[in-house]
């Protein structure tokens, strides 16, 4: 139906993915084209892909959105992901789709082809082209007919049954499965094959070495969409929780241990030391002194490469003595004004707390936001987000007091 390329906007300067529409049959596909990028447009999400223009050439429509230079999952499937890499994806994208089922809409196409990156990392949700809008596209819907990819449509997209957001978590369930073991979990011969069993067969076992995510996987790829999760949030919710709760810990680090000698051999050399007079006392000291700032040294370095490195495995909070909190934290507790520390705990209290504000959890958003403000008060980015924990922390009782006002009741 359309093509995506590559295109230069001159007049900004900028690379853009240029989205144009192949010559269409029948008007509704230049209305379903039109739609997406209205759509797309109306979702104002972090991680929904950002429309600049839309117009037309002749008979050619097209969509000018931001170039992402990170590449797809899809090919980044032809190598092995990470555990934590995996979650990470399925919580960032299972946060966008909790907004965009908010909004009304589903996106109904959730494969590895439409996740994108930016440089950094960050997932992008993209392709909206066969998103339903529940009350606005009604009259789009290819009634009759299974829309999407064979390998990610739900049980219902195959029969042709209603949907809700559900069938979404469906596709992400079968992306996190390609993502766990490298394959698709139902794969037939044809076309029609591959949406039988989507139909008929259980989700497939794991590996044992991925046993423990079973439940989760089991939960996203149910049968019936009444035993998937109710929402995207409640995934996010499960997938924080199984993250914490059952990624290992890594063991000490050799620049633990060196460290460790570094302590014994400095004991060494000043027991025989203190056999020497008052001037090889004074020199002692003065060793010791070295000793300790070089120990000092190594530790906050130490700490600081493995906060990068718990960084780059999405380790923010968890596990315990081995994620980013921590080792910025603990570099602290050495040199209480390490720029790099306090601005790496700046960073992550602020990721952190735009991450419980998506998933709906204030009061973790506020613990957060305050441990940040008490190394940078005046932190922009962080006011601003207090302010939207607050409003939106505050919401219920606000709507409380509406339909109080409104019917006439009093506290009383």
């Amino acid at each position: 139906m359309a093509r995506v390329y590559l295109a230069r906007q001159e007049s900004l300067g900028r690379n853009v993915a240029l989205k144009v529409l192949n010559k269409f049959d029948k008007p509704t596909d230049a209305q379903r084209f039109l739609n997406e990028a209205h759509l797309i447009a109306a979702l104002d999400h972090r991680n929904i892909i950002t429309i600049h223009d839309i117009g037309a050439l002749g008979e050619r429509h097209y969509i000018a959105m931001e170039y992402l230079a990170g590449g797809d999952l899809e090919k980044r499937l032809t190598k092995p992901i990470s555990v934590p890499a995996a979650l990470e994806i399925v919580r960032v994208i299972g946060a966008c789709l909790a907004f965009v089922h908010d909004q009304g809409v589903i996106h109904r196409d959730i494969k590895p082809a439409n996740i994108l990156f930016h440089t950094d990392g960050t997932p992008i949700l993209t392709d909206f082209g066969i998103a339903k809008h529940n009350e606005t596209d009604a009259q789009l819907t290819m009634d009759g007919t299974a829309v999407g990819s064979p390998y990610y449509l739900s049980p219902e997209q195959a029969e042709c049954k209603p949907l809700d957001g559900r069938t979404d978590i469906y596709g992400l369930g079968v992306v996190l499965y390609e993502m766990l073991t490298g394959r698709k979990p139902f794969e037939g011969a044809t076309p029609m094959e591959t949406l039988v069993a989507h139909i008929t067969e259980p989700a497939p076992p794991l590996p044992p070495q991925l046993s423990r995510f079973q439940p989760l996987l089991d939960r996203m790829l149910a049968k019936q969409a009444d035993d998937r999760f109710e929402s995207g949030a409640e995934l996010v919710e499960e997938v924080i929780r199984v993250s914490s709760d059952n990624l290992p810990g890594r063991s000490s680090t050799p620049g633990r241990a060196r460290s460790q000698g570094k302590v014994r051999a400095s004991g060494r050399r000043g027991a025989r030391m203190r056999r020497y007079a008052n001037v090889g006392a004074v020199a002692l000291i003065m060793i010791a002194i070295a000793g300790y700032s070089s120990i000092r040294t190594f530790k906050i370095e130490s700490h600081l490469q493995q906060a990068v490195h718990a960084r780059d495995e999405q380790r923010l909070y968890f596990p315990e003595n081995d994620n980013v909190l921590y080792h910025y934290q603990t570099v602290l507790k050495w040199d209480s004004g390490n720029d790099l520390a306090v601005n790496g705990l700046l960073e992550t209290y602020i990721e952190l707390a735009d991450r419980s504000i998506a998933n709906l959890q204030y009061g973790k958003a506020r613990r957060y936001i305050e441990a940040g403000l008490e190394l940078a008060p005046e932190d922009e980015t962080l006011l601003k987000l207090q302010k939207n924990a607050h409003f939106f922390g505050d919401a219920p009782r606000r709507v409380a007091n509406g339909f109080k006002s409104m019917f006439g009741f009093s506290d009383d």
